[in-house]
């Protein structure tokens, strides 16, 4: 109804709830797939921190900066805002990780929102969904960091891509001309559910085997068509 603040926003309101020092916000249809999703908390401990106080969301496999709405990118999706600030980073996806030094962050924006106030002149009522806030915020306090997309896709790229060590389409992977002109770089950490259940069970069927087999894991990360077997060799590789 008119003037209601939509459901979605729960999802900030369940970080500053939780109390925690450290998370990660997924989303409910998520299947870890891979042991090393963990370094993702560790990772954020050491990136989220008095001297940067912003929570970091994965880089999303959409485009949605309105100064490239007329390059007829495939994975350019439209948005605007009236009064929207100059984007400083590639549009990010709705699950943020934090430690405590971003709450004070997400209560300002969440408290806006709530209120229907403006924050640092920008017009929160008209925001619908909490990945745009998120977003939006971010822009506006110049935050100027983000993970790798470690939700790349759905089921069915954990065996054709990662355990097949196959690039995934398409190529380059969901690219924009600011920020990654190769490709968005992808952690196999989790992947999507799915609404196909046949697809699912051969998802947990050979989760299963491999953990049982005790066999080792692919290399888990991806950009221009290699895969790294950690984030900082593909960081030497694609500085």
């Amino acid at each position: 109804r008119e003037g209601q603040v939509p459901h979605d926003f729960n999802r900030v309101q369940a970080i500053l709830l939780s109390r925690l020092k450290v998370g990660v916000l997924l989303d409910p249809d998520v299947v870890m797939v891979n042991p090393h999703a963990d370094e993702l908390l560790k990772r954020t401990r050491d990136e989220v921190s008095e001297a940067y106080p912003y929570p970091i969301m994965p880089v999303h496999h959409l485009d949605r900066d309105p100064r490239h709405a007329k390059l007829g990118l495939s994975n350019y999706h439209h948005f605007s805002c009236g009064e929207c600030p100059k984007p400083t980073m590639r549009w990010g996806q709705g699950q943020p990780s934090w430690t405590f030094w971003a709450l004070p962050f997400m209560a300002r924006w969440q408290t806006a929102r709530l209120t229907g106030d403006r924050v640092l002149g920008i017009p929160t009522s008209d925001i619908q969904d909490a990945e745009a806030l998120l977003n939006i915020a971010l822009w506006r306090e110049g935050a100027s960091k983000e993970w790798c997309a470690w939700q790349p896709g759905s089921a069915h790229m954990f065996w054709r891509s990662y355990i097949a060590q196959h690039a995934p389409g398409p190529y380059p992977f969901y690219p924009d001309p600011k920020h990654f002109p190769y490709g968005t770089p992808a952690a196999f950490y989790f992947v999507r559910g799915e609404k196909e259940e046949g697809d699912l069970s051969r998802l947990m069927g050979i989760l299963e085997e491999r953990i049982e087999s005790g066999a080792s894991w692919p290399k888990a990360y991806y950009h221009d068509m290699k895969f790294y077997s950690s984030f900082r060799d593909l960081k030497v590789a694609s500085p």
